[in-house]
């Protein structure tokens, strides 16, 4: 009951200010999106799901595995850098409402961008120490990840380095380890299974067409 209500009071907050949190989230994410999309393009010949079916070396030629490993680490690295930054700009804008005040995209996104940098060096460390946090398999991580949930806000709100951002999201998470677990576990399922509904169609449809122009239709999904 106590993680649902948490996540009311943020969804609640994040209504309030939707416009301003569409501005921040388009700003960054949508270049991400077409970026992504566009280099996927080729991906099968660009053929559609029946043209692959019915000539399926066509498809085969043109994709190598290489090809497809760099899409993906492109992908990822990108989206690495592109959500601490989405976080930092959000958390102003949800702090400022949190306190009776109203803070505008452009400020928002100053105050993220100006915080790019140090944003950039935790988010290495951070992904440094969850991948050794790997080692003890999917469940270490699970439990180390959310030690660090607040690190890209508490940069921004309090104007920190990456070290000292690190240390101050493990310091609040470690108060209340268990329900800020529970909000990370139950805001990455909510995310996940939401992102499945909203791409499923898009993406079936993209697959038949072929991806030589089905990429726009996957960044708009992606970009929704």
């Amino acid at each position: 009951r106590v993680l649902f209500r948490s996540l009311d009071g943020a969804i609640k907050l994040m209504r309030a200010n939707a416009r301003t949190m569409v501005v921040i989230v388009a700003v960054f994410m949508v270049p991400f999106e077409l970026l992504v999309a566009f280099f996927e393009r080729n991906l099968n010949g660009g053929n559609g799901f029946l043209q692959t079916l019915r000539d399926p070396t066509a498809a085969s030629a043109q994709n190598s595995p290489s090809a497809v490993v760099a899409v993906a680490a492109f992908a990822y690295l990108t989206f690495w850098v592109v959500i601490p930054l989405v976080c930092a700009g959000a958390s102003r804008v949800v702090m400022a409402s949190y306190l009776g005040g109203e803070l505008k995209a452009r400020d928002a996104l100053v105050a993220a961008v100006r915080h790019a940098p140090a944003l950039l060096v935790a988010t290495v460390v951070v992904h440094l120490a969850e991948t050794v946090s790997l080692i003890g398999l999917f469940v270490a991580a699970a439990f180390v990840m959310p030690l660090f949930v607040m690190t890209a806000p508490a940069i921004s709100l309090e104007d920190l380095g990456p070290f000292a951002g690190i240390r101050r999201s493990v310091s609040l998470a470690r108060r209340r380890y268990w329900p800020t677990v529970g909000i990370a576990l139950l805001s990455g399922v909510l995310a996940y299974f939401l992102n499945q509904i909203l791409g499923l169609v898009p993406g079936v449809i993209a697959l038949f067409i072929g991806l030589r122009w089905g990429w726009l239709i996957i960044a708009a999904s992606g970009i929704l």
